[in-house]
């Protein structure tokens, strides 16, 4: 079944409908998160930006730091002279900013030394904690607010739409308050979040304590104090030293980590302590001082692996320098690409092609390099886009796919498996049709071969047996014509090209042509021929008079020619529109089992040797379509006792203009005509027969044998009209007519067809032909119809 883009439509957005759904409920599930998640990081391995580390080096107190600094400084935790003197040394050397990744918040010997070295580039840590600790003092509130971001006068008294959002923490751990008084050191919250799968793939800019607003260390590591003053807020973006980040509503953005982080200057803290023992260039250096010590520090595990907090703190706040972070595609390039993932099964169900293997590979790769390439390069540029995501929805609509072209395969193989049946029913009946078609036409052949010899050989029979001869083999060929045209309506009304043509028409003047007809049939026999008319009967109704008078003409024959003795009887009724004509019999009655399938073609009344005249069991068959085909019903009652009743009804309403009358059954004038006729005719036999015709009716006849010769006969000779069969050798009868009238010939030009009325008749006219003559051509059809095109003579002749 060819698919029109209406179809297409509604099934592609069938499909949509159905791989969105699929896709959301997806989505929600856990095993969607981890894919997520696991493809995130691997594009990280693969994609992650080269960053530049060189402008920070990281102070680890490891496993081998501890062990040597007990030997001169006792044991953890040291005395914050350590971290004073380290401190000093560094800023002599020019570092830019010493951040401390330990948490200060217990009093130490030396403090007060490290507090003093402390200034606004100086961060030291605090920890945020999911759950309340015990109830605070004012002083420390009073120092949480002194602490917080939001204290700065360029971001004191913003409206909370001005504000970044921010991770809620019920309460921090902060560092002494010698070390973040006014004018030292800067408070950086160390506390992540990881997700679900214990991977830490968001770093918080921004946390939120007692109402009060605090940056994440590694942002306070990287942005001055006053470049977090300035920062704006645009919706979702955090704009901060340049830089726009995304930021979600816990105030998370999604790290690009670096594909490496080799380039990150790691050095224990004993290869530092004594200050001076290195050669390392520390100007304009951030320095990260603390522990990966498994007694002390804390690790993560990250896309691009287990790091150390120290270490993922100084990644990240490179990172931000670089601006590497994930930026989320607005939502139409994130359905745009959902709709690419879905063009392949789309186009593969647009082709039909859904049960070949060939098809699905075809559509899978499609579909992978539609989506995974789009996903890398966005993921490359910085951009976080649902491409997994579509990627699943692609392959839902490959699988829906899939189904209907599974569930189309089985329809497919139903359907031709009723097909097969159906063809060897076909086949059966072809067979009997055509067992039933040879009886048929042997017999009167049989019949028409034998008298005719009997005619052509035997001189001694007389011109009176002669006669009778002829009439049996004229009655015969009437018989096979008759055969052949009721195959011809079988044929139409089986393949829905039967065309009915309604028209205002007399009930009673039908039936009672048709009581004419019969007549002398049912007075051979002796039978009582009556019709009896229910009264109102209208005068005309709207009905095709042909295709009735067919109908009534089987049943009424049918009742005439099985009933011996008796009558038949023809009864008419009109009532809403509905003409009702029955016919009743006192012939032999007919069994139920024949009853049953005696409208079904080649079908006899009766079982038993056939009869001389029986027919050919085609007549009931077309009967009962052609009464269907005009929206009514033909019906039999009947029994094993004598007398049958057919009774048949067809919709007509009330015609009030009459139909132009024609001339009655009997005798028909042939008006003698003058003129000369051109006939091309490929078959011999016929152009002799009308060649004899148009003499008979006094016309010059000049044959020829094909299309060419009467092109070739008209630029010798003028003739009145032209006879030209429609299918000749050499050249067609439309062919020559298109030449004829190019030439500029006027005369009437009549088609010779033996198709009967349809398409290729409405061909001939519309390429030149004037009229129609069906074949076979009776004397008197044909004198009716070159009377209309020729002038006629002075006598006429009675043609009986």
């Amino acid at each position: 079944m060819a698919w029109t883009p209406l179809v297409f439509l509604r099934r592609a957005l069938l499909l949509i409908f159905l791989v969105a759904g699929l896709t959301w409920l997806f989505a929600q599930t856990s095993l969607y998160q981890r894919l997520q998640g696991w493809s995130e990081d691997e594009l990280h391995r693969l994609l992650g930006p080269v960053l530049d580390m060189s402008n920070v080096v990281v102070i680890d107190i490891d496993e081998e730091s501890i062990e040597r600094l007990t030997l001169s400084h006792g044991p953890w935790p040291y005395s914050r002279d350590l971290y004073a003197h380290l401190l000093r040394h560094l800023k002599d050397q020019g570092a830019r900013t010493f951040a401390i990744d330990i948490l200060l918040a217990e009093a130490r010997a030396g403090d007060p030394d490290l507090a003093a070295l402390l200034d606004g580039n100086s961060i030291v840590a605090a920890a945020a904690f999911p759950r309340p600790s015990s109830q605070r003092s004012e002083q420390y509130l009073r120092q949480l607010t002194q602490a917080a971001l939001d204290s700065a006068a360029p971001l004191t008294g913003r409206p909370a739409a001005m504000r970044p959002p921010a991770l809620k923490w019920p309460d921090v751990t902060l560092p002494l308050p010698m070390f973040i008084a006014p004018d030292r050191a800067r408070v950086g919250i160390i506390t992540v979040r990881q997700d679900d799968d214990g991977t830490l793939r968001r770093l918080p800019l921004f946390h939120e304590v007692h109402g009060r607003l605090f940056p994440g260390f590694s942002l306070t590591a990287w942005a001055t104090p006053e470049e977090l003053a300035r920062m704006e807020v645009r919706g979702g973006e955090v704009a901060i030293g340049g830089r726009s980040f995304s930021v979600s509503q816990d105030g998370e953005v999604r790290l690009r980590f670096p594909s490496q982080v080799r380039d990150l200057r790691v050095l224990p803290l004993h290869q530092v302590m004594p200050a001076g023992a290195t050669s390392t260039q520390w100007r304009g250096k951030t320095v990260f001082v603390g522990s990966s010590s498994i007694l002390l520090g804390d690790f993560a595990h990250t896309p691009i692996g287990r790091m150390s907090g120290l270490v993922l703190s100084a990644v990240a706040s490179q990172s931000l320098a670089a601006g590497n972070v994930l930026r989320p595609m607005a939502w139409p390039w994130s359905v745009a690409l959902l709709l690419l993932a879905m063009l392949p099964a789309l186009f593969w169900m647009r082709r039909q092609e859904a049960t070949l293997p060939s098809g699905f590979v075809w559509a899978l790769s499609a579909t992978l390099l539609l989506v995974v390439p789009v996903g890398m390069g966005l993921f490359r540029q910085g951009y976080s886009i649902p491409w997994l995501l579509a990627l699943f929805a692609g392959l839902f609509a490959l699988m829906i796919a899939a189904t209907y072209g599974m569930l189309r395969l089985r329809s497919e193989r139903e359907r031709l498996a009723y097909e097969r049946v159906a063809l060897q029913e076909a086949s059966r009946m072809k067979g009997e049709f055509l067992a039933h078609m040879t009886h048929e036409l042997r017999t009167p052949l049989t019949a028409v071969i034998g008298f005719n010899k009997i005619n052509q050989l035997n001189d001694a029979i007389g011109s009176e047996q002669r006669r009778r001869n002829s009439a049996i083999i004229a009655a015969n060929c009437e018989h096979l014509l008759k055969l052949v045209s009721d195959n011809l309506d079988l044929a139409k009304i089986e393949a829905g090209q039967m065309e009915l043509a309604s028209a205002a028409q007399s009930p009673e003047v039908l039936v009672s042509e048709v009581m004419t007809t019969l007549g002398p049939l049912a007075a051979e026999k002796g039978l009582i021929l009556d019709a009896q008319y229910e009264r109102p009967l209208p005068a005309y109704v709207w009905m095709d008079a042909m295709r009735v008078r067919q109908v009534l003409l089987n049943v009424l024959g049918n009742a005439v020619k099985f009933t011996e003795c008796g009558r038949v009887d023809v009864k008419v009724s009109w009532r809403d529109d509905v003409l009702e004509i029955t016919v009743m019999d006192t012939g032999p009655g007919i069994e139920a089992s024949v009853a049953g399938r005696i409208f079904e073609p080649f079908e006899q009344g009766e079982s038993g040797p056939r009869r001389r005249g029986q027919g050919s069991g085609l007549g009931l068959s077309i009967a009962r379509r052609l009464v269907r085909l005009m929206g009514g019903e033909l019906s039999l009652e009947s029994g094993s006792g004598p007398g049958s009743r057919f009774m048949f009804w067809i919709p007509a309403r009330v015609a009030t203009v009459p139909r132009t009358e024609a001339s009655g059954a009997g005798a028909v004038d042939i008006v003698r005509l003058s003129g000369h006729v051109l006939l091309a005719e490929d078959d011999e036999d016929i152009r002799a027969l009308m060649q004899r015709e148009l003499a008979g009716i006094g016309l010059r006849c000049h044959a020829v044998e094909d299309g060419l010769q009467a092109v070739h006969a008209c630029e010798k000779e003028r003739f009145d009209v032209l006879l030209m069969d429609l299918e000749m050798p050499i050249m067609s009868g439309i062919e020559a007519v298109q030449v004829l009238r190019a030439n500029g010939v006027k005369a009437p030009i009549i088609a010779l067809t033996a198709h009967g009325l349809g398409a290729q008749t409405e061909m001939a006219l519309s390429h030149g032909f004037d009229a129609i003559l069906v074949k076979p051509v009776s004397a008197e059809a044909l004198a009716l119809k070159l009377s209309a095109h020729m002038a006629p003579g002075k006598t006429s002749e009675h043609w009986s």
